[in-house]
Protein backbone atom coordinates (compact mmCIF):
# COMPACT_ATOMS: atom_id res chain seq x y z
CA UNK A 1 0.00 0.00 0.00
CA UNK A 2 1.52 3.74 -0.99
CA UNK A 3 2.27 5.64 1.56
CA UNK A 4 -0.38 8.42 0.36
CA UNK A 5 -3.29 5.78 0.40
CA UNK A 6 -1.67 4.91 4.39
CA UNK A 7 -2.11 8.56 5.36
CA UNK A 8 -5.46 9.23 3.69
CA UNK A 9 -6.79 6.31 5.97
CA UNK A 10 -5.39 7.59 8.84
CA UNK A 11 -6.52 10.95 8.18
CA UNK A 12 -10.09 9.17 7.54
CA UNK A 13 -9.80 7.56 10.96
CA UNK A 14 -8.99 10.71 12.78
CA UNK A 15 -12.42 12.37 10.89
CA UNK A 16 -14.06 9.33 12.24
CA UNK A 17 -12.67 9.97 16.01
CA UNK A 18 -13.28 13.77 15.92
CA UNK A 19 -16.85 13.04 14.75
CA UNK A 20 -17.66 10.76 17.52
CA UNK A 21 -15.63 12.65 19.87
CA UNK A 22 -17.65 16.24 19.42
CA UNK A 23 -20.71 14.63 17.95
CA UNK A 24 -20.95 13.36 21.93
CA UNK A 25 -20.30 16.79 22.76
CA UNK A 26 -23.04 18.17 20.36
CA UNK A 27 -25.66 15.54 21.66
CA UNK A 28 -24.87 16.06 25.22
CA UNK A 29 -25.05 19.87 25.27
CA UNK A 30 -27.89 19.95 22.95
CA UNK A 31 -29.55 17.77 25.31
CA UNK A 32 -28.74 20.08 28.04
CA UNK A 33 -29.27 23.65 25.86
CA UNK A 34 -33.18 22.18 25.92
CA UNK A 35 -33.21 22.19 28.99
CA UNK A 36 -32.07 25.21 30.25
CA UNK A 37 -29.83 27.52 27.85
CA UNK A 38 -26.75 28.26 28.83
CA UNK A 39 -24.22 30.53 27.52
CA UNK A 40 -21.33 28.13 28.40
CA UNK A 41 -23.63 25.43 26.24
CA UNK A 42 -23.58 27.73 23.31
CA UNK A 43 -19.75 28.21 23.96
CA UNK A 44 -19.27 24.53 23.76
CA UNK A 45 -21.43 23.86 20.45
CA UNK A 46 -19.36 26.34 18.92
CA UNK A 47 -16.14 24.58 19.29
CA UNK A 48 -17.05 21.08 18.81
CA UNK A 49 -18.93 22.17 15.31
CA UNK A 50 -15.59 24.28 13.97
CA UNK A 51 -13.35 21.43 15.15
CA UNK A 52 -15.72 18.74 12.88
CA UNK A 53 -15.57 21.30 10.12
CA UNK A 54 -11.80 21.66 10.17
CA UNK A 55 -11.37 17.44 10.47
CA UNK A 56 -14.16 17.22 7.85
CA UNK A 57 -12.25 20.00 5.11
CA UNK A 58 -8.81 17.86 6.04
CA UNK A 59 -10.22 14.85 4.17
CA UNK A 60 -11.86 17.17 1.50
CA UNK A 61 -15.30 16.08 2.92
CA UNK A 62 -17.00 18.99 1.46
CA UNK A 63 -20.85 18.08 2.43
CA UNK A 64 -19.57 17.32 5.78
CA UNK A 65 -18.18 20.77 5.63
CA UNK A 66 -21.27 22.39 4.91
CA UNK A 67 -23.25 20.73 7.21
CA UNK A 68 -20.84 21.31 10.01
CA UNK A 69 -20.23 25.23 8.96
CA UNK A 70 -24.06 25.55 8.78
CA UNK A 71 -23.94 24.02 12.47
CA UNK A 72 -21.24 26.73 13.68
CA UNK A 73 -23.06 29.83 12.27
CA UNK A 74 -26.17 28.56 13.66
CA UNK A 75 -24.34 28.69 17.05
CA UNK A 76 -22.10 31.89 16.89
CA UNK A 77 -25.67 33.40 16.25
CA UNK A 78 -27.72 31.90 19.33
CA UNK A 79 -24.81 33.88 21.49
CA UNK A 80 -24.06 37.13 19.75
CA UNK A 81 -27.96 38.28 19.62
CA UNK A 82 -29.25 36.44 22.42
CA UNK A 83 -31.61 34.12 20.24
CA UNK A 84 -34.31 32.50 21.15
CA UNK A 85 -34.27 28.77 20.23
CA UNK A 86 -37.77 26.72 20.14
CA UNK A 87 -37.68 23.55 21.97
CA UNK A 88 -38.92 21.83 18.16
CA UNK A 89 -35.23 23.49 16.89
CA UNK A 90 -33.23 21.28 19.24
CA UNK A 91 -34.57 18.27 17.33
CA UNK A 92 -33.41 19.66 13.51
CA UNK A 93 -29.78 20.26 15.05
CA UNK A 94 -29.48 16.64 16.65
CA UNK A 95 -30.25 15.06 13.04
CA UNK A 96 -27.78 17.72 11.37
CA UNK A 97 -25.05 15.66 14.44
CA UNK A 98 -26.45 12.42 13.11
CA UNK A 99 -26.02 13.29 9.34
CA UNK A 100 -22.33 14.14 10.40
CA UNK A 101 -21.83 10.92 12.00
CA UNK A 102 -23.29 9.43 9.29
CA UNK A 103 -20.50 10.95 6.90
CA UNK A 104 -18.01 10.24 9.31
CA UNK A 105 -19.37 6.19 8.56
CA UNK A 106 -19.62 6.44 5.16
CA UNK A 107 -23.47 5.60 5.38
CA UNK A 108 -24.81 9.16 4.47
CA UNK A 109 -26.26 9.76 1.08
CA UNK A 110 -24.99 12.84 -0.36
CA UNK A 111 -28.33 14.07 -1.12
CA UNK A 112 -29.43 14.77 2.42
CA UNK A 113 -26.70 17.50 2.31
CA UNK A 114 -29.06 20.55 0.61
CA UNK A 115 -32.12 19.50 2.47
CA UNK A 116 -30.32 19.53 5.92
CA UNK A 117 -28.83 22.92 5.02
CA UNK A 118 -32.30 24.17 4.26
CA UNK A 119 -33.70 23.68 7.56
CA UNK A 120 -30.47 24.62 9.44
CA UNK A 121 -31.09 28.00 7.60
CA UNK A 122 -35.02 27.89 8.46
CA UNK A 123 -34.08 28.03 11.87
CA UNK A 124 -32.89 31.42 11.41
CA UNK A 125 -35.52 32.60 10.31
CA UNK A 126 -37.63 34.61 13.08
CA UNK A 127 -41.36 32.93 13.54
CA UNK A 128 -44.56 34.76 13.90
CA UNK A 129 -46.26 32.69 16.20
CA UNK A 130 -43.29 31.05 18.27
CA UNK A 131 -44.29 28.33 20.55
CA UNK A 132 -42.62 26.72 23.14
CA UNK A 133 -39.04 28.61 23.84
CA UNK A 134 -35.44 28.56 25.62
CA UNK A 135 -34.31 31.64 26.15
CA UNK A 136 -30.08 31.73 25.70
CA UNK A 137 -28.83 35.15 27.35
CA UNK A 138 -25.98 37.04 25.92
CA UNK A 139 -22.89 37.27 27.20
CA UNK A 140 -22.63 40.88 29.34
CA UNK A 141 -19.37 41.92 26.70
CA UNK A 142 -18.55 40.91 23.83
CA UNK A 143 -14.27 40.88 23.59
CA UNK A 144 -12.09 38.16 24.23
CA UNK A 145 -12.85 36.55 27.58
CA UNK A 146 -10.76 33.87 29.28
CA UNK A 147 -13.17 31.44 27.45
CA UNK A 148 -12.36 32.82 24.06
CA UNK A 149 -8.42 33.21 24.63
CA UNK A 150 -8.71 29.37 25.69
CA UNK A 151 -9.37 28.94 21.49
CA UNK A 152 -6.61 31.16 20.35
CA UNK A 153 -4.70 28.24 19.62
CA UNK A 154 -6.98 26.10 17.42
CA UNK A 155 -7.81 30.09 15.96
CA UNK A 156 -3.93 30.38 15.40
CA UNK A 157 -3.85 27.09 13.84
CA UNK A 158 -6.77 28.38 10.93
CA UNK A 159 -4.72 31.82 10.77
CA UNK A 160 -1.38 29.99 9.74
CA UNK A 161 -2.99 27.11 7.26
CA UNK A 162 -5.62 29.59 5.44
CA UNK A 163 -3.49 32.82 5.50
CA UNK A 164 -0.38 30.46 3.71
CA UNK A 165 -2.70 28.76 1.49
CA UNK A 166 -3.66 32.81 0.26
CA UNK A 167 -0.36 34.22 0.41
CA UNK A 168 0.92 31.16 -1.83
CA UNK A 169 -2.10 31.55 -4.44
CA UNK A 170 -1.14 35.38 -4.41
CA UNK A 171 2.05 34.26 -5.89
CA UNK A 172 0.90 31.96 -8.21
CA UNK A 173 0.55 32.79 -12.13
CA UNK A 174 -2.91 32.42 -12.26
CA UNK A 175 -4.26 32.40 -8.13
CA UNK A 176 -7.14 29.77 -8.15
CA UNK A 177 -10.55 31.39 -6.87
CA UNK A 178 -11.65 28.35 -5.48
CA UNK A 179 -8.74 27.90 -3.05
CA UNK A 180 -8.37 31.77 -2.12
CA UNK A 181 -13.03 31.48 -1.30
CA UNK A 182 -11.86 28.42 0.62
CA UNK A 183 -9.16 29.96 2.65
CA UNK A 184 -11.04 33.26 3.42
CA UNK A 185 -14.50 31.60 4.83
CA UNK A 186 -12.62 29.62 6.85
CA UNK A 187 -10.86 32.50 8.44
CA UNK A 188 -14.22 33.98 8.88
CA UNK A 189 -15.44 31.50 10.34
CA UNK A 190 -12.84 31.19 12.90
CA UNK A 191 -12.88 35.03 13.22
CA UNK A 192 -16.79 34.65 14.26
CA UNK A 193 -16.17 32.10 16.55
CA UNK A 194 -14.15 34.60 18.61
CA UNK A 195 -16.20 37.30 17.98
CA UNK A 196 -13.86 39.21 15.91
CA UNK A 197 -16.20 40.90 13.47
CA UNK A 198 -14.61 43.38 11.58
CA UNK A 199 -11.67 40.60 10.34
CA UNK A 200 -14.79 38.20 9.94
CA UNK A 201 -16.58 40.71 7.68
CA UNK A 202 -13.38 41.10 5.72
CA UNK A 203 -12.68 37.45 5.55
CA UNK A 204 -16.28 37.09 4.00
CA UNK A 205 -15.65 40.23 1.71
CA UNK A 206 -12.49 38.91 0.62
CA UNK A 207 -14.15 35.07 -0.11
CA UNK A 208 -16.89 36.50 -1.94
CA UNK A 209 -14.61 38.16 -4.44
CA UNK A 210 -15.94 41.50 -3.13
CA UNK A 211 -12.06 43.11 -1.91
CA UNK A 212 -9.15 42.20 -3.35
CA UNK A 213 -6.72 40.83 -0.62
CA UNK A 214 -3.47 42.94 -0.19
CA UNK A 215 -0.33 41.69 0.62
CA UNK A 216 0.28 43.54 4.24
CA UNK A 217 -2.70 42.09 5.09
CA UNK A 218 -2.21 38.78 4.73
CA UNK A 219 1.03 39.23 6.29
CA UNK A 220 -0.30 40.77 9.28
CA UNK A 221 -2.58 37.74 9.50
CA UNK A 222 0.28 35.68 9.63
CA UNK A 223 2.11 37.69 12.03
CA UNK A 224 -0.74 37.08 14.01
CA UNK A 225 -0.81 33.49 14.01
CA UNK A 226 2.22 33.39 15.37
CA UNK A 227 1.39 35.64 18.37
CA UNK A 228 1.56 34.40 21.84
CA UNK A 229 -1.51 34.84 24.23
CA UNK A 230 0.43 38.50 25.96
CA UNK A 231 0.82 40.08 22.90
CA UNK A 232 -2.45 38.71 20.69
CA UNK A 233 -4.69 41.81 21.73
CA UNK A 234 -2.06 44.70 20.47
CA UNK A 235 -1.06 42.35 17.58
CA UNK A 236 -4.76 41.88 16.67
CA UNK A 237 -5.59 45.98 17.01
CA UNK A 238 -2.50 46.48 14.47
CA UNK A 239 -4.32 43.81 12.36
CA UNK A 240 -7.53 45.79 12.49
CA UNK A 241 -6.22 49.07 11.46
CA UNK A 242 -5.52 47.37 8.58
CA UNK A 243 -8.34 46.20 7.16
CA UNK A 244 -10.60 48.10 4.95
CA UNK A 245 -14.14 49.16 6.69
CA UNK A 246 -16.59 46.58 5.80
CA UNK A 247 -19.59 46.70 7.67
CA UNK A 248 -18.33 48.58 10.17
CA UNK A 249 -19.73 51.56 11.78
CA UNK A 250 -17.17 54.55 11.53
CA UNK A 251 -14.97 54.95 15.48
CA UNK A 252 -15.96 58.71 14.60
CA UNK A 253 -18.97 60.55 15.53
CA UNK A 254 -21.44 61.88 12.82
CA UNK A 255 -20.40 65.76 11.92
CA UNK A 256 -22.91 67.69 13.62
CA UNK A 257 -25.02 69.27 11.23
CA UNK A 258 -25.16 73.05 10.85
CA UNK A 259 -28.98 74.48 12.30
CA UNK A 260 -29.53 78.11 10.62
CA UNK A 261 -30.57 80.70 13.82
CA UNK A 262 -33.52 81.18 14.17
CA UNK A 263 -34.70 84.33 12.15
CA UNK A 264 -36.40 87.15 14.05
CA UNK A 265 -40.25 87.11 13.00
CA UNK A 266 -41.49 90.63 12.03
CA UNK A 267 -44.35 91.71 13.92
CA UNK A 268 -47.12 94.13 12.06
CA UNK A 269 -47.30 97.65 13.33
CA UNK A 270 -50.21 99.21 14.86
CA UNK A 271 -52.49 101.29 12.71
Amino acid sequence: MSGHRTMQISLTELFRTEVETEGKVLTDALLALERQGTAADVEQLMRAAHSIKGAARVVSMDDAVRVAHALEDFFVGVQQRGARIESGHVDVLLRAVDLLSRFAAGTADGQETQAMLEELAALREPRKTPKTLVDVPLPADVGLKPALHAMLPVFRSELATHGTAIRNELAAPQPRADVLRNAFDAIAGSARLLRIAPLAAFAAAAAKGELPPDAQTIEAILTLSQTEDEHFDPQLNHLLTLLPNVGRASARPPAPVATPAPQPVERPKPV
